[in-house]
């Protein structure tokens, strides 16, 4: 109906109430609605509705009940992320950063890495299990320089195997371990005066730990699970604590539902006002793994396994970040055996999907590295690879998505 030979009968279409005509282009193909653009002035206000690519969407990529009640406010750009991130002729490549100047942070893994504005902080982390830093490197991603960061008032302490999240102007760390016999409580990093403080909080306090993972939403801070040591004995935790800022309160979140097991080497992410939980493992040997997904539904106090389609072949300590409604999982601890892996992969938590994702220049394998997203370029420093790393990658996750629709360009029609 719409090729070289039908476009100039189109009057009768042009006649159908918008929402039929919205209707009918809901169930063309993307290829045909990049063509109707570029060759007819009126239709051509239609083709960025959300009902149009919602409808494509869906019947693409449909799998999940969770699909129904997630928000998307541009399907098209939904669409053209996901397609353009699956696409296997322009994969996204990594670059190894050479030049960065300044004093660089030795090498070193389960160090936490934070984005503030355009600057990353990378604090603490480990070269041995009994050689813990208590610095705190700042990297300015414009000018690509590394400083080191003296702050005011208490020092950090050495550790490594803590968790870092931003809040504001402002990073929160909580846990991590001496590599002798302390643990540590909840501090914060100040990056607009450089001070560093020891918090003081009240309610129910969490255990210290480390190996746990920890997220914000809007102005509270969460931790879930991890490990400690009594005497020679591991202890394997899967509690949820929130700190609120206003009231220096702390309180354990006793949610209902698929709680998920004790773990450690986990990510925790803001999903929108949720929690989403991926991946760890436990057992002194780690010879219990999981890449489940687990979402926390704070308004109904709940936790959610979530059914997953496809395959995610890794488990621990992985480098990962969100962009938009996807999750990004790089290197890792592999499922299967002790073997550290170096794919990327894509959970769509829209649909709940996962997918691999082509990559060129790909790092050799790692675990326990961290990594950072400032505006749309992944920046990947340090972990572990049989020694600990120093090693500094950026990804560009920015494509020419437009591009990923391919259709001719004719004349244009009235």
């Amino acid at each position: 109906m719409f090729n070289k030979d039908g476009i100039n009968k189109i009057d009768h279409i042009l006649e159908f109430p918008d929402e039929v005509l919205l209707t009918i282009l809901s169930f063309l193909e993307p290829e045909d609605i990049k063509t109707i653009y570029l060759t007819n002035r009126y239709l051509s206000s239609f083709c960025f509705e959300n009902k149009i690519w919602k409808a494509i969407c869906k019947r693409k990529w449909s799998s999940s009940p969770i699909f129904k009640r997630k928000p998307i406010s541009n399907w098209r750009s939904y669409y053209l992320k996901k397609k353009g991130f699956m696409d296997l002729s322009g994969g996204l490549s990594w670059i190894e950063i050479f030049s960065s100047e300044g004093e660089k942070p030795t090498p070193r893994y389960q160090n936490t890495a934070v984005t503030i504005g355009d600057s990353i902080y990378f604090i603490g982390g480990q070269d041995h299990p009994e050689n813990r830093y208590n610095t705190i490197h700042r990297f300015d991603t414009e000018t690509q320089i590394f400083t080191r960061l003296v702050p005011t008032g208490s020092a950090p302490p050495k550790f490594a195997r803590h968790t870092s999240t931003p809040i504001g102007t402002k990073i929160y760390s909580h846990g991590g371990f001496d590599g002798f016999n302390q643990h540590f409580g909840l501090m914060v990093y100040d990056t607009i005066e450089n001070s560093w403080e020891n918090l003081h909080p009240e309610g129910e306090i969490p255990v210290s730990r480390t190996n746990h993972a920890s997220a914000a939403i809007n102005d509270c801070f969460y931790i879930f699970g991890g490990m400690y040591k009594i005497g020679p004995d591991l202890v394997f935790l899967n509690d949820l604590f929130e700190y609120n800022i206003a009231n220096n309160t702390w309180t354990q979140l006793r949610g209902e539902g698929d709680v998920p097991p004790p773990k450690c080497g986990h990510k925790l992410f803001n999903l929108g006002d949720k929690l989403l939980l991926f991946g760890g493992g436990y057992g002194g040997q780690w010879d219990v793994k999981y890449n489940d997904i687990h979402i926390y539904d704070r308004t109904f106090n709940k936790w959610t396994k979530v059914q997953t389609k496809g395959d995610i072949p890794v488990c621990t300590f992985t480098v990962s970040w969100v962009v938009g409604p996807f999750l990004f999982v790089y290197g890792g601890q592999s499922v299967k055996d002790d073997l550290l892996t170096n794919d990327l992969f894509m959970l769509d938590t829209v649909n709940m999907e996962w997918n691999k994702i082509p990559t060129q220049c790909t790092p050799f394998p790692r675990d326990m590295g961290s990594g950072s997203i400032v505006g749309s370029t992944l920046y990947m420093f340090g972990g572990f690879s049989s020694t600990p790393l120093d090693s500094l990658f950026s990804l560009d996750m920015s494509k020419d998505f437009e591009s990923v629709i391919q259709a001719p360009s004719p004349s244009i029609q009235e």
